[in-house]
């Protein structure tokens, strides 16, 4: 949350657009957690709010990037709740037989949450 908290602050104004399990990164001694691949962000220019770049993990992809729409900070924010999802539950929140399909059940909102996780959780 503080890479994201950094990207997205008015000195860097960086849309990550890939955050998941395989883009975060932990020391050898598991104290240090680095966010990693920046091949598809986007650097938003002064006075810009929005990208049409569109990309992205389908399990982790915000429904305004599978929709094409223009995209800003919060698909960062929507990709790292389904990080935080998979991290608790083990498996993505929208996870369809086909990219197809999780992109449609995320687009709807359609996941379910575990029994076993505590309300605080």
């Amino acid at each position: 949350m503080e890479a994201l908290a950094y990207l997205h602050s008015d000195s860097v104004r960086v849309i990550h657009k890939d955050i998941k399990p395989a883009n975060i990164l932990l020391s050898g001694d598991l104290q240090t957690v680095k966010l990693a691949d920046f091949g598809v962000c986007t650097r938003l220019q002064k006075g810009e709010k929005y990208t049409n770049k569109i990309c992205g993990t389908p399990n982790y992809l915000a429904p305004e990037l599978s929709l094409k729409h223009k995209c800003s900070f919060p698909a960062d924010i929507w990709a790292m709740g389904c990080l935080l999802y998979a991290m608790i539950t083990g498996k993505p929140p929208f996870n369809g037989k086909t990219s197809d399909e999780t992109i449609r059940k995320a687009q709807k909102g359609v996941y379910s949450m575990p029994q076993n996780i505590s309300k605080a959780c």
